[in-house]
């Protein structure tokens, strides 16, 4: 899982040597104003590219401010990624492979996985077809995606098995955004749906609109990480007493115009 601003620093002595082809790593090392022996270990991702690292740089190289903030809002995003990555495979999730998620990003899927845990599950298509509201094709197809992928198995005499029990819609590899975009699309337009198709009573839907510092959004994204984890944990706990699957989705996003 490569820092994104390393692949910008690799680019950026590329073109200077393309425009000079006795340009040195030494030279480079100059004009970032890092030593040599540190620029060779960062560029072979053997020393970390920290927040004062990424802007010394940017400096040296003539960045604009706005670019500079841009990289170094990156580099805490992809950091915190990772630490959420490994918190989650610490936490015994599943890890999704990125051939395995390209094919299951429709949140169906995992509420396939779902579905077969609740104790009324009859073990039939046609139970998932009813309470997820899809034809029994959709269902089957959905179905033959997770046995070749091995989330589930039927065995000879038609019982479903989850075979990976803790994996979630949250404990997606971070190098693959396109893919979790996807994902969240689909969840958020099901929210959407929700407001006009799910009475009050039957669903929590909250907001919060405040003022706060943009350099600290892994510090909220952390928090609500953590409410992901303790609902799931709890899930987890009273997973026999299951009747019903729901999707929570957290979210934290800038009201103002960027430029």
């Amino acid at each position: 899982m490569q820092n994104p601003f390393l692949q910008e620093l690799k680019d950026a002595l590329i073109r200077k040597k393309e425009q000079n082809h006795r340009y040195s790593l030494r030279a480079f090392a100059r004009d970032t104003g890092l030593s040599a022996s540190i620029l060779s270990k960062v560029l072979s991702g053997k020393a970390p590219l920290t927040r004062r690292v990424i802007e010394l740089i940017c400096e040296r190289l003539g960045y604009e401010e706005r670019e500079t903030r841009r990289w170094v809002q990156k580099c805490l995003f992809h950091e915190d990624l990772r630490r959420g990555y490994e918190t989650f495979a610490s936490a015994h999730f599943t890890p999704l492979q990125h051939d395995e998620y390209k094919l299951v990003t429709n949140v169906v899927h995992f509420a396939i996985l779902e579905c077969i845990k609740l104790p009324i599950f009859d073990h039939s298509l046609q139970f998932l077809s009813e309470y997820l509201g899809l034809s029994t094709n959709e269902v089957s197809e959905a179905v033959e995606r997770l046995k070749k992928f091995k989330f589930l198995e039927v065995d000879r005499h038609g019982e479903f098995h989850v075979l990976k029990g803790e994996t979630s819609a949250f404990s997606i590899p971070p190098t693959d955004i396109g893919v979790a975009q996807t994902m969240q699309k689909d969840i958020l337009m099901r929210a959407y749906h929700a407001v006009d198709d799910i009475p009050m009573e039957e669903r929590c839907q909250y907001s919060l609109i405040c003022s706060f510092e943009s350099s600290r959004i892994d510090y909220v994204r952390e928090k609500l990480r953590k409410v992901l984890m303790e609902i799931n944990e709890e899930s987890a706990r009273l997973q026999s007493e299951s009747d019903d699957v729901y999707c929570l989705s957290l979210s934290a996003f800038s009201l103002l115009k960027r430029d």
